[in-house]
């Protein structure tokens, strides 16, 4: 016992009685055959999630334009299994390099306004500093997928990083329905 005990006065420590835990392994799924038959949560729609990478840095000149073709589409999902399998593999926005574009678009609607879906469309953009981006962008997106906002309104969530603050853009389809909008706007507030 003398060994464990630091130096100086012995009689402030006590010796602690722990008991021994144990715990029961979970149970491995054997193999990928048994996964697929496990029931899977359906999300109300399917989204995609696009990428535009260009990495920027305080002493590179600013990229003129924008090419849709340069915008590239991931992955999609449909279930919350399928977007928790997404999600937790990207990297939060905090570790993410300046120039990052990515964008969560109901699935079938192309994150560009040139799409069909968003002719009468709008957004909504949250200009905000970078220590408050990874909340907001998390909450934003699972408050959409979750369909806690106007049904058929959000086509998508935008995260654009840049060198000095982050900004999130919720894109909506009908810029018309005002009755909706001030919905969606005391939705976002209420979220963020």
């Amino acid at each position: 016992m003398e060994g464990d005990f630091p130096q100086g006065d012995k009689a402030q420590y006590k010796t602690a009685e722990y008991k021994q835990l144990t715990y029961a392994p979970k149970q491995k799924l054997q193999d990928e055959a048994e996964l697929a038959k496990t029931k899977k949560t359906s999300l109300e729609r399917e989204y995609s999630l696009w990428a535009l990478i260009r990495e920027q840095s305080f002493h590179k000149k600013k990229q003129e334009g924008f090419d849709p073709a340069e915008l590239q589409e991931i992955t999609s999902f449909g279930t919350v299994q399928d977007f928790w399998m997404v999600y937790q593999h990207m990297r939060r926005p905090t570790a993410m390099p300046y120039g990052t574009n990515l964008h969560v678009f109901v699935k079938g609607i192309k994150p560009v306004w040139e799409d069909a879906q968003l002719q009468d469309g709008a957004r909504f953009t949250l200009k905000m500093p970078k220590s408050h981006c990874s909340k907001y962008w998390e909450d934003l997106l699972l408050a959409m997928i979750g369909e806690q906002m106007p049904e058929g309104l959000v086509a998508g969530v935008v995260l654009n990083l840049k060198p000095q603050f982050d900004k999130i853009a919720v894109w909506i389809t009908d810029c018309n329905d005002e009755k909706k909008i001030a919905q969606l706007k005391a939705d976002i507030l209420k979220v963020t």
